[in-house]
């Protein structure tokens, strides 16, 4: 299992963007060695996109439902075009292709009020990503 918060150093301190669902989650884990990795962060935004997607959105529905990460996948997927009227030839579903930045955007904010509606709470994005 592998948990991604975000923060910064500011004057040789850390701040992280949810530190209380932090210190939440570390009490309801086991007691268990861990690895803190400390790096600078990555600049590509929409591989940071894809890897909160689905190691925080699509992970925590998976493990909800018990369903795979490809089973959340394609229902978010087929939820999205529903609701966003977009329909494909032959049945065909959403690539990653099939997504500039501005409707990554929309396609990750979509899956998480999808997750909500279904009672799966997720981590929320780094903050400093978004606008």
């Amino acid at each position: 299992m592998k948990y991604v918060f975000y923060g910064k150093i500011v004057g040789g301190k850390l701040e992280l963007d949810h530190r209380e669902l932090m210190t939440q989650l570390i009490k309801s884990l086991k007691d268990m060695d861990i690895e803190v990795e400390i790096r600078k962060q990555s600049d590509d935004t929409s591989l940071r996109q894809w890897a909160y997607l689905y190691g925080s959105v699509y992970k925590e529905c998976a493990n909800c439902w018990g369903w795979s990460i490809n089973d959340v996948d394609l229902w978010m997927k087929k939820k999205f075009m529903r609701e966003n009227g977009i329909s494909l030839p032959d049945g065909l579903i959403l690539t990653k292709t099939c997504f500039d930045k501005a409707w990554l955007a929309k396609y990750v904010d979509s899956c998480i009020m999808y997750a909500a509606q279904e009672g799966v709470v997720v981590m929320p994005p780094n903050i400093r990503e978004r606008g």
